[in-house]
């Protein structure tokens, strides 16, 4: 599933991967929660800044043919979160790339993110993920609203790591959240 997400890639960055501007109200946040305003990409190419909806996952098997009405969005981060078995908060990310782009739905509400089963090396976590979209997809997936485009990113190429277990209070934020669960304690006070 997908519960968290970060997205703490400076404005210029994100613009250039998606091809939009970047809303000047955007702030980069190591720890977005449902019910957060998240950045989506609009078919229209537009971004904006918008609320994560309380239905915050949907599953692909179903999601496109019952939300018929429902545009398509991505949702860029800089990787998603998961819980191991133990307890243990990991980020995973595609690593040498500092967008992640999830593939999600506006929904009267926000926007929700599009699930599937895990593949490796998620599926060792958790039996489902969120859909990533690889680069050359993204806009495939806007144009098109096809099934098929965002289930082709075989996602093998995401890298997991361990990060500071506080990540399961959605009031704190800041870049020692990413640090690992061995990081030298820090003031996440001061990131904003």
């Amino acid at each position: 599933m997908c519960g968290r997400f970060g997205l703490f890639a400076d404005p210029a960055t994100i613009a250039e991967r998606t091809g939009t501007r970047v809303p000047d109200a955007y702030t980069p946040s190591y720890n977005l929660a449902p019910g957060d305003r998240v950045l989506a990409v609009e078919p229209s190419e537009t971004a904006t800044l918008t609320r994560w909806a309380e239905r915050f996952n949907a599953r692909i098997e179903t999601a496109v043919d019952e939300s018929a009405w429902a545009e398509p969005c991505l949702l860029p981060t800089s990787g998603f979160y998961e819980w191991r078995p133990d307890g243990q908060p990991v980020r995973i990310y595609r690593e040498g790339d500092p967008i992640l782009a999830l593939a999600g739905l506006r929904l009267p509400d926000g926007v929700t993110v599009l699930t599937t089963d895990a593949r490796p090396p998620v599926d060792a976590i958790h039996d489902r993920m969120p859909v990533t979209l690889a680069p050359d997809r993204e806009a495939d997936w806007l144009a098109d609203r096809d099934r098929e485009v965002i289930t082709a990113d075989p996602a093998t190429d995401l890298a997991i790591d361990p990060v500071d277990p506080r990540l399961g209070d959605p009031t704190v934020d800041g870049p020692a959240l990413i640090d690992g669960p061995d990081h030298e304690q820090r003031d996440l006070d001061a990131f904003g």
